[in-house]
């Protein structure tokens, strides 16, 4: 009996067609690669047993370039995860997260992008698969760099609603206990140390101000 390889199905030979023009710089045939792929995969379905299949690839695109071709995720990609989030996914949790750039500019993804972010995300992942790893590891590496960016431009990166400045620091204060708690392996020791040590002298300060001492 014949078996059928992946490449003789029209998504995957259009898939790869595309990584390969993609990664020799050919943008045009890129382009068309990506038309006859969005072509192929028509159905709801077809779209989240394509993106399912393809997740771990996927993730590594994202790992690489930072985010997935535009046409793809808005036309495939978005709606398959999009679908199995509303399921409560804790994988479509996982991957609106880490393809947040994506997110930011689809359309229809306004409403999660207004009412959620990649922490949220994660941390609702992480709770539904408690020993899933990957989404521990990718939430503790998406604490620390935001830790980092609020570091680098303190205090203006804290964005604090200063009508709750004390409930907003005490939430900082909790994902940094949420951080180290991540942190098995004590990579981020020394930075979340420094960063707990500028929050702490932050929350001081307020409380000394309100305390009028």
């Amino acid at each position: 009996m014949c078996m059928l390889n992946d490449n003789n199905i029209p998504s995957e030979r259009h898939f790869q067609a595309y990584l390969e023009f993609a990664s020799l710089g050919l943008r045009a045939q890129a382009k068309t690669a990506v038309k006859a792929l969005i072509r192929s995969l028509p159905s709801q379905n077809e779209k989240e047993t394509w993106v399912l299949k393809h997740f771990d690839e996927l993730r590594a695109l994202v790992r690489v370039r930072g985010r997935i071709q535009h046409d793809i995720y808005l036309q495939i990609v978005f709606p398959a995860i999009r679908a199995s989030f509303e399921k409560g996914d804790p994988e479509a949790m996982f991957m609106l997260a880490i393809t947040w750039e994506n997110v930011a500019e689809t359309p229809d993804a306004k409403d999660i992008a207004t009412a959620l972010g990649p922490i949220e995300l994660l941390k609702r992942a992480s709770a539904c698969e408690p020993e899933n790893k990957l989404f521990k590891q990718t939430l503790l590496e998406e604490l620390v760099s935001s830790f980092e960016y609020i570091d680098h431009e303190w205090p203006a990166g804290l964005l604090l609603d200063h009508s709750n400045l004390q409930g907003e620091l005490l939430e900082l204060k909790n994902e940094l206990k949420l951080a180290r708690n991540l942190d098995h392996e004590k990579r981020y020791t020394k930075r979340l140390n420094e960063f707990s040590s500028n929050v702490d002298a932050y929350w001081e300060r307020i409380n000394s101000k309100e305390t009028g001492h």
